[in-house]
């Protein structure tokens, strides 16, 4: 905020200046501002308007500095000195706009401020500054062209010119001074002929058979150093394009190395060749089934369509061959005609034996699995007196030989209980709190086998990283026809 300014004290500045302050308004006030215009009369008797901020600077009267307040009469006269008439009745600041007549009868406005710059008219500098027209047909004569346009006006102007070579284009002045000349010459002259393809390919062994050269990118014929006929562009080939087929052939793997593969892994390889990685090969598994698949696929782990079934994991399908290991009789792989619409993952009709391999990611409540699911399977098996016997992701991976031990004497005398004490109790699928449980499985008729206290698990819920989960209290029914075991983590 600017200090208060009294008007004692501008009053007692100018006059030890020599100036009068004549204004009637500031001798009414106590205070003045700043930039507040004061109309005083300098010590030698000029009026003069100032401001207080201007004065303080130490700007003065302009007539006394011999610098005079430009008028319309000033000005009038010095258009007339320059030849020129003022057709403006008013003049505002040096910076606004007047009508005037140039020496050429032109109608034209500028500002005193460029006028006095030594600036005129605009259409007198177009045409002192413009070429004539004969002396931008010479120029265009020089260069063998022929114009066939009859009037120049600027240098942006486009003119129909005929070039040494006959052809007609348009061509504007500021394109022809810098160099620009016809460009269907100048296409003709980068254009690559016959005689500089067929010299490059030969280079590389590759024979041109085209007759005919058009264009970078229309296709030639050739013949590569293996007598394949390809056509290629001249732009590919110059830039290191060359025959599919020789290309093919140097990536394309060698029959005995895929022979070897496959060896290694188990498979015998029935087809005789080798063609693409995309080409389906004949090949036998280890338990005899015939299948088709390609170099492609079974690099990517894909296997035998009837062994490994579509939908199944490689746990699961290990699960089942080993159980072929010891049981000779039907297998039948997920079905539902047993207790409709549930699935059984794997089913001996024979002894009335199934089996539910549980991934624990698969068959969580995060994928829909909802807390009865396990319940309903088993209450619908005992219905049918089917002995189902579930087996979870992790008690097979970290204790694949107990399982199998466990399904082997189940399997091999179903009559027999298939546990007795402690210690052999492989798992329980029912993982559900002992404080709402109870009441619900005693009303289904269950004995309370046992009860188990919180355990504390861990669980990978990403691939990298292990995170604790809380263990809860759990108890055990026993249903007569099950495999039970400790329990999980919720």
């Amino acid at each position: 905020m600017s200090r208060k300014l009294f008007r004692k004290t501008v009053f007692d500045y100018f006059e030890r200046e020599g100036y009068h302050i004549v204004d009637p308004c500031f001798l009414s006030v106590e205070t003045v501002s700043h930039k507040k215009k004061l109309d005083c009369v300098c010590p030698e008797g000029h009026a003069w308007i100032t401001t207080w901020n201007n004065f303080q600077q130490g700007r003065r009267c302009r007539v006394c500095r011999g610098r005079p307040k430009i008028d319309l009469d000033f000005i009038r006269e010095e258009f007339k000195k320059r030849g020129c008439q003022l057709l403006s009745k008013e003049y505002i600041s040096s910076r606004d706009k007047v009508q005037y007549i140039c020496s050429e009868g032109h109608t034209n406005s500028i500002s005193w401020s460029s006028f006095n710059k030594g600036h005129s008219c605009r259409v007198c500098a177009d045409d002192k500054f413009r070429f004539k027209f004969d002396f931008i047909k010479n120029k265009f004569e020089e260069k063998g062209y022929r114009v066939l346009s009859t009037e120049y006006l600027r240098a942006g102007d486009k003119l129909l010119v005929v070039c040494p070579n006959g052809h007609k284009i348009y061509k504007c002045w500021s394109d022809f001074n810098r160099g620009q000349g016809c460009y269907t010459c100048a296409n003709n002259n980068r254009k690559v002929g016959l005689s500089r393809v067929r010299k490059e390919a030969a280079l590389d062994d590759y024979e041109l058979l085209s007759d005919s050269y058009v264009g970078n990118f229309d296709k030639l014929i050739f013949r590569c150093p293996k007598n394949h006929v390809i056509k290629i562009s001249w732009a590919n080939f110059k830039v290191g394009i060359r025959c599919k087929e020789c290309f093919i052939e140097r990536k394309r793997l060698d029959f005995s190395y895929v022979q070897d593969y496959i060896e290694k892994e188990g498979f015998i390889l029935l087809s005789q060749e080798y063609v693409v990685r995309s080409a389906p090969l004949q090949l036998r598994c280890s338990l005899g089934h015939l299948f088709n698949i390609s170099w492609d696929n079974f690099k990517q782990r894909k296997r035998c369509s009837v062994c490994f079934a579509r939908g199944r994991s490689g746990a699961e399908e290990g699960l089942i061959k080993s159980i072929r290991d010891f049981y000779s009789g039907k297998i039948i792989i997920r079905t539902r005609k047993v207790i409709s619409p549930y699935e059984l993952d794997i089913y001996l009709p024979e002894i009335k034996v199934a089996i539910e391999y549980c991934g624990l990611y698969w068959h969580s409540e995060v994928r829909g699995k909802d807390k009865d699911y396990h319940r309903n399977k088993m209450l619908w098996c005992h219905e049918k007196g089917v002995r189902l016997i579930t087996v979870f992701e992790d008690e097979y991976v970290h204790n694949c030989e107990m399982v199998l031990s466990r399904i082997r004497s189940v399997v091999e005398d179903v009559g027999v209980p298939f546990f007795d004490k402690r210690e052999n109790i492989i798992r329980c699928d029912l993982r559900w709190d002992s404080l709402w449980s109870k009441t619900i499985y005693q009303n289904w008729g269950f004995e309370l086998l046992e009860e188990i206290p919180p355990k504390l698990f861990y669980s990978k819920k990403q691939r990298r990283y292990a995170h604790p989960v809380k263990g809860y209290r759990y108890t055990i029914w026993d249903c007569g026809h099950r495999v039970y075991g400790q329990v999980g983590a919720n």
